[in-house]
């Protein structure tokens, strides 16, 4: 569970419980990313969610493809944005600075595995 905040810096982040990861793997699969790949692209439809278990990731402004402020994600984060739920677009690109291995969950499965542990 996040916090809503200011920006991404400030955001108080809590690691998911063991037994959420465990329903991630179930529901999704393993991927790895190597460095300059992206998870996410600005305007493409926000069609999964990504749990990272080693790794770093950036976000990316969609002007300049540059890293999008100071902050990146790392082991136990994790990225897909709220437009995600509502089959919108990403608004801001996501990519891997390292290798990066996640647990990558499509759209469809991860509204299921909410629907099942709403928590």
């Amino acid at each position: 569970m996040e916090s809503l905040a200011v920006d991404i810096a400030t955001m108080t982040r809590t690691p998911l419980q063991e037994s959420h990861v465990t329903r991630l793997r179930a529901c999704g699969v393993e991927r790895v990313f190597q460095p300059g790949d992206m998870l996410a692209e600005f305007g493409r439809e926000a069609d999964s969610f990504f749990y990272i278990l080693d790794g770093e990731v950036e976000a990316v402004d969609p002007v300049s493809g540059e890293r999008y402020g100071d902050v990146t994600l790392g082991p136990t984060q994790f990225g897909g944005e709220i437009s995600l739920l509502a089959g919108g677009i990403a608004l801001l690109g996501s990519r891997a600075i390292r290798e990066t291995r996640v647990i990558w969950v499509e759209r469809d499965a991860l509204l299921q595995a909410m629907s099942e542990v709403p928590e």
